[in-house]
């Protein structure tokens, strides 16, 4: 999941999350749709067609609110019900704003679709605020409000749901699942590799997402980390980059120094570009200015101005022939600063 933001409800400032895995979510449900959402909500989704979440406040000049993951959906087990909106919320460190963020999601889902909302909230990683639907608001001991939506907390769902069913298209979760080892994972890495013999990018893909929540999950040990990785890359060198691996796999001492490393070489980049973006701004706009100038005022020299326009980069150079030709009291004059203009 590329970041997605969200309006808080408190200050109407804006909630943004910028965790690596969003995006990596996102991609990975884009893939095995169907099979994901079944997994998740326990039931057979038959049809599942995405919704471009942005939901305005109405008579409001609030930014939008964006949805992570919503869609038109249909259940096998509850067919009869009809089609439903499904809505899913990713969060790998909860607060308190989600409950009621959730709330005001379903009610403008709701407006907008007329249909029934289910709420899930996902959590992958292990988390001390657990939230525990439904929201409730109370006044006094009274409730006045009651919302129900579902949590989905990976690391308390059993790995071997997925093992023992052979849902290999799902193996790229069971790094943040109940139950895992290092055996099974790599049990599970070779089981990938056969599933997916005759599609090599698809192998790569989950091999990536499997690798994104691999490097975060906290239910497995460092030692256990590494076993891991070592197969991955001894035994998938032919199809991931090998670099990529080096880099975001290593030593955990190692990965802080690279970090550190590319931080302060990012830093450097960011403000060298930002200086030379701005010269080549203050360039252009010069040299518009003076091709400008010398068509108002003598155009037979227009020809003339592209020409050394092109050759000129100085700043100095350009505001100088710039101010010349606005002061010109002749076409020869303005001519001759022209011509010296990156002679």
């Amino acid at each position: 999941m590329a970041s997605v933001s969200a309006m808080s409800e408190k200050g109407e400032t804006a909630f943004s999350r910028t965790q690596p895995y969003d995006t990596s979510f996102k991609a990975f449900l884009d893939k095995v749709t169907l099979e994901l959402l079944s997994f998740l909500l326990g039931e057979e989704i038959i049809f599942a067609q995405e919704l471009k979440e942005t939901l305005f406040k109405q008579e409001s000049i609030k930014p939008p609110l964006r949805v992570d993951c919503a869609y038109l959906a249909g259940s096998r087990q509850r067919e009869a019900d009809g089609p439903f909106v499904l809505h899913i919320e990713e969060e790998t460190a909860p607060n308190e704003e989600v409950e009621g963020r959730l709330a005001e999601y379903a009610i403008l889902l709701y407006r907008k679709h007329r249909l029934p909302i289910v709420q899930l909230l996902l959590c992958p990683f292990e988390t001390k605020q657990l939230p525990r639907p439904p929201f409730q608001i109370k006044r006094g001991q009274e409730v006045r409000t009651l919302h129900h939506y579902e949590v989905v907390a990976l690391w308390q769902r059993e790995a071997s749901e997925l093992l023992e069913r052979k849902q290999v298209r799902l193996y790229a979760l069971l790094p943040t699942m109940k139950g895992i080892t290092a055996e099974l994972l790599i049990r599970s890495l070779r089981e990938q590799r056969a599933f997916f013999a005759e599609n090599e990018s698809q192998l790569c893909e989950h091999l990536l997402w499997f690798d994104a929540l691999l490097s975060r999950t906290t239910l497995l040990t460092a030692e256990d980390k590494r076993r891991v990785q070592y197969v991955m890359l001894n035994e998938f060198r032919g199809l991931l980059d090998e670099g990529y691996f080096v880099q975001l796999r290593a030593a955990e001492s190692r990965q802080e120094g690279l970090a550190e490393g590319r931080q302060e070489g990012l830093a450097e980049g960011i403000i060298k570009g930002r200086e030379e973006g701005l010269e080549a701004g203050l360039v252009e706009g010069l040299q518009e200015a003076l091709l400008t100038a010398t068509e108002l005022r003598f155009p037979r020299l227009l020809d003339l101005a592209h020409e050394r326009v092109k050759r000129a980069s100085k700043p100095d150079d350009l505001r100088f022939a710039l101010k010349g030709v606005k002061m010109a009291t002749s076409e020869e004059s303005a001519r001759l600063l022209l011509e010296l203009l990156a002679a």
